[in-house]
C-alpha cells in the first residue's frame, strides 16, 4: 500500500450507501435549500486504516494543500432528518478480507 506523506492525515471515511440514504432522506423530507454534513462523526489516519488492512507499505511525498484532517459534524443532519451512519469502517473493513 502506498501512503501518500506520514499517514497521520486523517479522514471521516463514510460508506457510499449512507451517504445514498442521507440523500434520499433529505429528498422526502419537507426541508428545502439546506445544507447537510454527511459522514460518520469519527475520523481515521491513513496508518490506522493500514493497519487495519494489513500488509506492506510504503509512503511518498505529501501533496501540496492536502488537508490535514476531515471530520464531519452531522449533528443538523441527525436532528432535522433522523439520519445516522449504519455503516462502521472498521467492520466494513473485515467483510471484505
Amino acid at each position: 500500500m502506498t501512503i501518500i506523506g506520514d499517514g497521520e492525515q486523517r479522514r471521516d471515511f463514510t460508506h457510499v450507501y449512507d451517504i445514498v440514504r442521507a440523500n434520499i432522506m433529505a429528498s422526502e423530507s419537507n426541508i428545502f435549500h439546506d445544507l447537510f454534513n454527511i459522514g460518520t462523526g469519527r475520523n481515521f489516519s491513513i496508518n490506522e486504516i493500514s493497519e487495519m488492512i494489513g500488509g506492506e507499505t510504503r509512503h511518498i511525498q505529501p501533496r501540496i494543500g492536502e488537508a490535514r484532517e476531515t471530520l464531519a459534524d452531522i449533528s443538523k443532519a441527525t436532528q432535522l432528518l433522523g439520519w445516522s451512519p449504519v455503516y462502521k469502517l472498521c467492520e466494513e473493513i473485515l467483510n471484505y478480507q
